[in-house]
């Protein structure tokens, strides 16, 4: 049983969640069915919390994780005023004034 949700656990996170509401709600045995309203107010609250994980990961993650690499790179870029360490570049000559 919890086999099937670390199966879907590597694909969407919504799909993931209506698994485990899925399987959380056959345990129940209700001897009425659950109002539609009811239900897509459920899947609706659902998706919003995995949109909100989404954009949590991005900002407080995925974002700072770029800003990082981002000047990480400026810094192993070399100053202007400083020579290629590649031995078999050639110079360039001086533009020559007419």
């Amino acid at each position: 049983m919890s086999e099937d949700l670390h199966a879907n656990q590597g694909s969407n996170l919504e799909d993931y969640f209506d698994a485990l509401l899925e399987q959380k709600l056959k345990g129940l045995h209700l001897e009425e069915s659950l109002p539609e309203e009811l239900k897509k107010e459920v899947f609706n609250t659902i998706d919003t919390i995995g949109l909100m994980a989404e954009v949590v990961d991005l900002f407080a993650i995925k974002f700072p994780l770029a800003n990082l690499k981002f000047f990480d790179a400026d810094s192993e870029l070399p100053s202007p005023g400083e020579q290629d360490a590649d031995p078999d570049s050639t110079p360039e000559p001086p533009p020559q004034k007419d």
